[in-house]
């Protein structure tokens, strides 16, 4: 058999490209690329296992460790982590990036004391590296960030700026920063330069938002959360922002006596949140001063359906009930505040003006008691335990109930800050302060000073 040299030299020669080829394709750089597109993917186990695969082939490379290093942080693998970038500083002193990384890792063990040396050694060993530098100045920043040190923090994130303005991460945390130091303004700031580099952040929308509504600027924060639907219609920290603005303008209005305002305000919060509780208190907080107790009574109950240890709820909604006559379910509702709240000297007081109005004086004048052992100069207490006192002897002796219970002061009294007048035992009189009572020697004497008679104790 006659053997072709020449067919055989060329299969060799093709058999021996084929084997280059294949070290070619499964080289320590491939695997290392390989670990790296995965890496950005997300996908770190994959990762993990092709860098291993570079490193079993070159165990120089300190690109591979510093890779193997960082997955190895998404896995929280951190002190494994440190190790690898260890590997890659013995292989390259230079190597800045893994210097940085063994700090995010110690942050990530809580240790960010130790990391801000390496961050500082990073920025030390590559001066010509700016992005490197920029890396270590973040972070820095961060470490700061979580030990507290918060004017050290913005220091690092300004040298950042200095680096490379177009990023808009450090104005982020800037913006954070000034926030958790009640620096408003400057948070603003510090936001709405993050947003002129990237304006499709919701996050920071939101962030800008809160810092407005901290500063009372309420449209503009609107505004900003409304940005944020925008983008992320989804995003129920826009949607929160939006009712707890909402909320915000209501206590405005409150707080100047506009109710009605208030309460369409408190509408507006519950309608985007309906489990808003602070916007239902509040909402039934400015219904009760404007005599709709009826309707504050829902908005309590709403409160207690999310909070039954709302012990201002049940004061308020024992308050309303007063209001409306309801001593009975009053004095329920105050007990229920009373149990988780014992020491409020008003949930006392307001207990003893319901069962006084049951005509239970001695058990009214005990409450009031209780009160003063909490605040002994509570005029409040004071006064109403003198007014329940003279209930009580009426009823023994079978006088008047309306009869004058301060002899000497005059047949009716009113208040400074009200056009009504009353029999001193009104129920209504109880919350007169003495310094803003007014007395007057008969009705002839109260009406001629612009004053109308109590709808509820009628005098004459």
């Amino acid at each position: 058999m006659r053997v072709n040299i020449a067919a055989l030299a060329s299969l060799a020669i093709l058999l021996c490209t084929v084997v280059l080829a294949s070290e070619e394709v499964y080289s320590a750089d491939y695997w290392f690329n390989k670990a790296d597109e995965l890496y950005n993917r997300g996908s770190y186990n994959e990762s993990l296992q092709y860098a291993e695969k570079a490193l079993e082939i070159n165990q120089s490379n300190g690109l591979a460790w510093n890779l193997k290093g960082r997955v190895l942080i998404k896995l929280d693998e951190y002190n494994d982590s440190i190790a690898c970038f260890n590997r890659a500083l013995e292989i390259n002193p230079h190597y800045a990036n893994a210097s940085s990384n063994i700090g995010i890792a110690l942050i990530n063990l809580g240790d960010e004391e130790s990391a801000i040396a390496y961050f500082d050694n990073a920025i030390e060993i590559d001066p010509l590296n700016k992005p490197a530098w920029k890396l270590a100045w973040d972070w820095k920043g961060g470490a700061f960030l979580g030990l507290g040190r918060y004017n050290d923090s913005i220091d690092c994130f300004d040298q950042s700026i200095k680096i490379d303005s177009t990023d808009d991460f450090p104005w982020i945390f800037k913006g954070l920063i000034y926030s958790l130091l009640h620096n408003n303004s400057a948070a603003v700031n510090s936001f709405d330069q993050a947003l002129k580099i990237n304006s499709k952040d919701a996050g920071v929308w939101i962030s800008r938002s809160d810092a407005l509504n901290s500063l009372g600027r309420y449209e503009e924060a609107l505004q900003s959360y409304e940005k944020a639907s925008e983008i992320d219609p989804v995003n129920q920290n826009a949607w929160k922002g939006k009712s707890i603005v909402w909320n915000n303008k209501g206590n405005l209005r409150s707080n100047s006596g506009q109710y009605a305002e208030a309460v369409s305000c408190f509408d507006r919060a519950i309608e985007i949140n309906p489990q808003f509780s602070e916007a239902w208190f509040n909402k039934g907080n400015s219904l009760s001063k404007l005599g709709r107790y009826e309707e504050a009574v829902s908005c309590f109950d709403k409160v207690l359906e999310t909070n039954s240890s709302d012990h201002e709820a049940w004061s308020l909604k024992g308050f309303v009930l007063y209001k409306l006559g309801r001593y009975e379910n009053a004095i329920q509702c105050l007990d229920k505040a009373l149990e988780i709240e014992p020491l409020d000297v008003n949930y006392w007081i307001n207990k003893g003006n319901a069962i006084d109005d049951l005509g239970r004086h001695e058990e009214a004048i005990k409450c009031y008691d209780r009160a003063l052992q909490i605040d002994p100069s509570n005029a409040y207490a004071l006064k109403n335990k003198e007014i329940a006192l003279e209930r009580s002897q009426q009823s023994s002796s079978g006088s008047t109930p309306f009869a004058s219970h301060l002899s000497g002061q005059g047949m009716f009294v009113g208040s400074i800050n009200s056009n009504v007048y009353h029999y001193p035992s009104c129920s209504y009189v109880k919350r007169i302060l003495p310094m803003n009572e007014i007395w007057f020697s008969s009705s002839e004497d109260a009406r001629a000073q612009g004053k109308v008679p109590c709808s509820v104790c009628r005098p004459p």
